[in-house]
């Protein structure tokens, strides 16, 4: 569970530009991103364990006006830490977030 996500999604977005509101008749574009990481693995190597988790998020840009969706995909990254398997998963939160950034702000300048 990471649940500075969305904010810290937002706050990228907004650097370029972007306001938002959760009244969607104001909106030109409604977003929706589901993101969540599997149970992970560890491995050892020469005493040394790591830690690994894939975070994936689906992403969905539909344009209000037109009623049409511009774009619909899934990203994932593979996020590791030497501590533990949350600590894993929180790295790949952090690293995906710029992913999802990036390609909203590139599908809504289209």
């Amino acid at each position: 569970h990471y649940p500075k996500l969305q904010n810290e999604i937002k706050g990228l977005i907004a650097k370029d530009g972007c306001s938002f509101t959760t009244d969607k008749s104001e909106a030109d574009y409604a977003i929706i991103i589901n993101a969540s990481n599997d149970e992970g693995f560890e491995s050892e190597f020469y005493g040394v364990k790591s830690y690994y988790t894939y975070v994936s998020a689906s992403i969905v840009i539909d344009k209000i006006l037109t009623s049409q969706r511009i774009y619909e995909d899934e990203l994932m990254i593979k996020g590791g830490h030497t501590r533990g398997l949350k600590e894993a998963a929180i790295a790949g939160y952090k690293e995906i977030k710029e992913k999802i950034a990036d390609t909203i702000i590139s599908k809504i300048r289209e």
